[in-house]
C-alpha cells in the first residue's frame, strides 16, 4: 500500500476531530450519508476524512459500507 503524507489545514483538523467525537457518541456503525447530514459536511470531504481514519485504523468500514469507530487516539 502506498502511503502518502496527508497535510491538513486547521479547518481539516477541526473536521476530523468533530468526526471522531461524533463517531464516539454512536453505539452502532453509521453510513456516509448519516455523517454528512449530522455534521453538515460536503460528501467528498467526509469520505476523505473517513478513508483517512480507516487507513489509520481508528475506524473500520464494514461489509455493508457503514463505518464504526474502533479506537480513540492516545
Amino acid at each position: 500500500m502506498n502511503k502518502e503524507k496527508i497535510t491538513m489545514s486547521g479547518r481539516g483538523a477541526e473536521r476530523i476531530l468533530d468526526l471522531i467525537e461524533w463517531l464516539a457518541s454512536r453505539s452502532e456503525a453509521v453510513s456516509l450519508a448519516e455523517v454528512v447530514q449530522a455534521l453538515a459536511l460536503p460528501k467528498s470531504s467526509t469520505l476523505l476524512l473517513l478513508r483517512t481514519l480507516v487507513e489509520a485504523r481508528y475506524v473500520t468500514r464494514q461489509t455493508d459500507g457503514r463505518y464504526l469507530l474502533i479506537r480513540l487516539p492516545g
